[in-house]
């Protein structure tokens, strides 16, 4: 068959994007003294700059302009890839305040930066696509941040047993958000001078559609990482570690039965910097038939059947309610510990209804139900929903 395709035939587009975000944040109590249940008083937090009361209100306002020039793709005419340059604009304006009888203090503070991007990509092929992109901040707050990351894809076989190969990266460098550089509240305060965060990420992956199945691992190495210690203020860590792992996702179907499985194997090379469990599951177990009525040309689907999810025992991060920030901490170990569900969905025509009942094992095992350090999970719960679609 001759080759259809020719140079020329070349599209191109203007864009201009506008993206507005706020944010605000307000924590209030009327002391700082709370009585445990054998009698004695405890402080909350470490500090508290006025005992009479807290009212502490953090916002942001960001508004981002971007101008791109775009090569689309042409899939009938070389080079077969599209392209685009950019110019951007980001404006941020940061606020805290804090109100007590001892300090007055408010703060609002403008940070502005100027980027470019550029980038090459191929995403209509059926086979074969990849996509590379490059930011480099310019000026301002951010000046000498960059983004490089891209993909490449490829498709091997046909149909049912087709695998697609991916492989994706990036390599960052990111200047910390400026309320880790300076805050000011009732509880908390600090004056930074963090160093911009570095990072390089791969990934790789091997999917077979047809089987509903993916398979991949992921490396990260993460050099000058700000977290928040157990005092929960901000650090930085001087030195680079790295973030491995392994995950399997499958979903499969057995006559009438289906299963969800979804692993993952995660190891850190600094736990107390960043601490994660090492391995955590998901497995659910359905049956899922499909009844059809003959007189009424009716039918109703309908999954009725249990899961379970779990992770391995680890230092998880504790909570700080006044910062909304979670912080490393030594004093609890969590996990080790199945959360049993089950379920019930029900497709009838434009009505779908669910009930699920979560942690249906709570009280039969030891009392170690937490996500996060000094906030256990629930005890039993039942949840319903009914969703009605009308015709238009």
């Amino acid at each position: 068959m001759p080759d259809t395709a020719k140079f020329g035939g070349y599209w191109f587009s203007f864009q201009y994007n506008y993206q507005r975000q706020k944010a605000a944040k307000m924590y209030e109590d009327e002391s700082d003294s709370y009585t445990n249940k054998d009698g004695q008083v405890f402080h909350l937090y470490e500090n508290t700059y006025n005992g009479t009361s807290t009212f502490d209100s953090t916002n942001f306002k960001t508004s981002k302009h971007l101008f791109r020039l775009n090569l689309e793709e042409n899939p009938n005419s070389y080079p077969f890839v599209g392209a685009f340059a950019s110019l951007g604009f980001e404006n941020t304006d940061y606020y805290y305040f804090n109100k007590d009888t001892l300090f007055n203090y408010s703060n609002t503070s403008k940070k502005n930066s100027q980027y470019a991007d550029a980038g090459i990509y191929r995403i209509k092929g059926e086979k074969f696509s990849f996509s590379a992109k490059y930011v480099l901040y310019l000026s301002g707050y951010k000046q000498g941040d960059f983004r490089l990351d891209g993909y490449i894809r490829q498709k091997i076989g046909s149909e049912k047993n087709t695998v697609e190969l991916k492989a994706e990266g990036g390599q960052y460098k990111e200047t910390p958000d400026y309320f880790l550089q300076k805050y000011y509240s009732n509880h908390f305060r600090w004056n930074n001078n963090f160093r911009p965060e570095q990072r390089t990420t791969l990934k790789f992956t091997a999917s077979m559609p047809g089987y509903n199945s993916q398979i991949g691992t992921r490396f990260s190495l993460l050099k000058d990482l700000i977290y928040f210690d157990e005092t929960s203020l901000p650090t930085q860590y001087d030195n680079t570690f790295s973030i491995f792992d392994i995950f399997l996702n499958n979903q499969a179907s057995f006559g009438k039965f289906g299963t969800v499985t979804r692993l993952n194997y995660q190891k850190t090379s600094n736990e107390r910097i960043l601490p994660l469990p090492e391995f955590s599951g998901y497995f659910s177990l359905f049956f899922a038939p499909d009844i059809h009525f003959n007189e009424t040309k009716g039918r109703i689907r309908f999954q009725l059947g249990a899961d379970v999810s779990y992770f391995t025992s680890y230092m998880g991060q504790g909570y700080t309610p006044a910062t909304a920030v979670f912080y490393n901490q030594s004093n609890q170990l969590i996990g080790n510990y199945p959360f049993v569900g089950a379920f019930w969905n029900v497709e009838i025509k434009r009505l779908r209804f669910y009930l699920r009942a979560e942690h249906i094992n709570y009280g039969l095992m030891q009392s170690n139900y937490f996500y996060t350090p000094s906030y256990p999970t629930n005890r039993l719960v039942i949840r319903y929903g009914v969703t009605w679609a009308f015709y238009d």
